[in-house]
Parts: C-alpha cells; sequence; structure tokens
C-alpha cells in the first residue's frame, strides 16, 4: 500500500505528464472509507436468529427475517 507522500508524488507526476488520475487499489479504498475490517453481512440476522429463538420481543419484520434465515440455512 502506498503513503500519502508516495501518493502525492505519482499524483504531481501524472499531472506533470498529463496522464489520468490515479485510481486507488480496493485495500486503499477500505482504508480511506474508514472501514479496515472484513464484516460478516449476516451479522445482523444472525443476532436476530439468536433472539428469535431465545423467545426475546422482535418485531414482525425480523420474526420473518429470522424465520426466512433459519430457512434458508437448512435448505
Amino acid at each position: 500500500m502506498r503513503t500519502v507522500q508516495q501518493l502525492r508524488a505519482e499524483i504531481d507526476v501524472r499531472n506533470a505528464l498529463g496522464l489520468p488520475r490515479i485510481e486507488l487499489t480496493e485495500e486503499e479504498r477500505v482504508e480511506a472509507f474508514g472501514d479496515t475490517q472484513k464484516r460478516d453481512q449476516n451479522a445482523n440476522v444472525k443476532m436476530l436468529v439468536a433472539r428469535f429463538k431465545q423467545g426475546l420481543p422482535l418485531s414482525v419484520h425480523d420474526k420473518r427475517m429470522a424465520r426466512k434465515f433459519i430457512k434458508e440455512v437448512a435448505a
């Protein structure tokens, strides 16, 4: 991954040569956005499933999502 100084130097070189703007790598975009961790996309639904199985109160929508996820995982 490039440092800020390296990026600035590359921008200056590209401007001097008339080249198009630099493209950040995927890793650089993620870090610039501020979220460097790989996150579980289903974490919220898994939490709802755990609450559903424990019999804790959930909204109608949350219950539907939990049941749907349980059905998809079982299939």
